[in-house]
Order: C-alpha cells, then structure tokens, then sequence
C-alpha cells in the first residue's frame, strides 16, 4: 500500500520518484501535488479571485428598492419606519426576510 505524500519522509518520496515517468505512480504524484497546493490555498490564489459579498442593489431589482429607501429617507422617514414600510410594501431582502432598520441604516450610508 502507498501512503499519501503528504505523511511521507524525503526518503520515502524520492523511492517513490524513479518509478516509470507516465507510469500510475506519476498520476498519483500528480494528483498528491494538487491536493496539497489546494490546501494550502496556492493555486487558488493565482488562478481566481474572490470579490466577497455584492452590495445591496448590484443584482436585479435591488436598485429598485434601493431608490425607495432613499426617496423614503429623504421624506425623513425613520431607519425603522421605512424598514416596516419596506417589508409592508413587499420588498425583501435578499434572504427573503423581512427589512431591519438596521439593514437600511447600512444600505443607505454607502
């Protein structure tokens, strides 16, 4: 039986290596090698890149409510009046939850 790379000492690697190129061994290695650079986060940092999370009103529809809450506001309607006008009105949040005064607080400050 073969153990993974990754618990292998340096002696048991290089054995391992003059075995025919081509051969099932150098798949496996192939493969060991992926795992371990997944792991490690290295090959998923040169090849992608992570956005994180979309601000309230870059999707479809959002910028519709968006523009409410801020005519809402601009009328000096209160954080959690409009989050109640809002949820009364049917507009939800991307979780489908119902509006927080909070949540609006934030949207509107950016």
């Amino acid at each position: 039986m073969v153990e993974p790379l990754t618990t292998m000492g340096n002696r048991s690697v290089k054995r391992l290596l003059k075995g025919p190129p081509g051969g099932a061994l150098s798949y496996f290695l192939y493969w060991e090698f992926e795992e371990m650079t997944q792991f490690r986060g290295l090959r998923g940092s040169i090849r992608s890149r992570c956005e994180g999370r979309k601000l309230y009103g870059f999707y479809p529809g959002e910028k519709r409510v968006v523009e409410r809450m801020r005519a809402l506001s601009a009328a000096g309607t209160a954080y959690d009046k409009l989050a109640e006008l809002l949820t009364v009105e049917g507009f939800r949040t991307r979780k489908g939850t119902a509006w927080h005064g909070y949540s609006v607080q934030r949207i509107l400050a950016r």
